[in-house]
């Protein structure tokens, strides 16, 4: 199922389950509509000496990048010692947080119809060993599709691939964010790493008016380069920006 599908089908529910209550066996959580906590929130005007915000970007962007479910340690350290010295060497960006792509705990998941009435009556077993393996802590009916909230945090798109194999489920879906706001992109450049710092603002509820892109790069060995800033609607799209397609298309 695309993007636009989920969409349709997340705004159906909120209509259908606004003003309703939520029992226990029936929790609907739709994450893109619920904040995020303080520190996953990155607010960059909450000062964060121990480098909370770098830890939790870190995280966002190795577990979207690095093309494992599951988060690499060395990966992740490197990125966050980036991130640090990229915050402290360029003044510009100390106020760009990170936005995730899609949750990383949770998936969107629909049953076939046999499936689905045998799991209601406690018969559907096919997924159990793999919702083991990756530590699944709720399974939540919105009576179209059902949510598996996970203990841990993964790669939930590289994950939704694993359970679309499983007999009976139809489609599997990343929970994505919908939305626009400053972010950071990053893409791989053989040895180095290629930063793309969005600051966003005006209206970001209904899509942001204003977009301000500093791109870097930096080296395993921490040696790092401004390469361009861009102001979108303001100035021509530089040739950094259109040659780094995935920041291109998600920032």
């Amino acid at each position: 199922m695309n993007k636009l599908e989920i969409y349709v089908f997340r705004m159906l529910i909120i209509f259908l389950v606004a003003g309703c209550s939520h029992d226990e066996n029936n929790e609907v959580s739709l994450s893109a509509e619920k904040p995020l906590d303080n520190e996953q929130s990155l607010n960059p005007e909450i000062p964060s000496e121990d480098g909370s915000w770098a830890r939790y970007a870190a995280k966002i962007l190795s577990l979207e990048t690095n093309g494992e479910i599951n988060l690499n340690e060395d990966n992740y350290n490197l990125i966050y010692d980036q991130l640090i010295v990229l915050e402290s060497t360029y003044s510009e960006i100390r106020d760009t947080y990170v936005r995730p792509s899609w949750a990383l705990d949770r998936l969107l998941v629909k049953l076939d119809p046999e499936a689905d009435s045998n799991y209601k009556i406690g018969n559907y077993t096919e997924w159990d060993q793999t919702n083991e393996k990756y530590s699944l802590s709720i399974i939540s009916d919105s009576s179209f599709w059902y949510m598996l909230v996970f203990n841990s945090e993964y790669n939930t798109r590289l994950l939704s691939e694993v359970y679309k194999s499983i007999p009976g489920i139809l489609w599997v879906s990343p929970d994505s964010a919908f939305g626009d706001g400053t972010d950071i992109c990053l893409e791989k450049k053989g040895d180095s790493n290629l930063y793309i710092f969005d600051l966003a603002s005006g209206d970001c509820e209904a899509g942001c008016i204003s977009h301000t892109y500093h791109s870097y790069i930096i080296d395993n060995a921490f040696n790092s380069e401004k390469i361009g800033t861009y102001v979108k609607r303001e100035d021509e799209i530089p040739e950094w920006f259109e040659e780094s397609k995935e920041c291109k298309k998600n920032l």
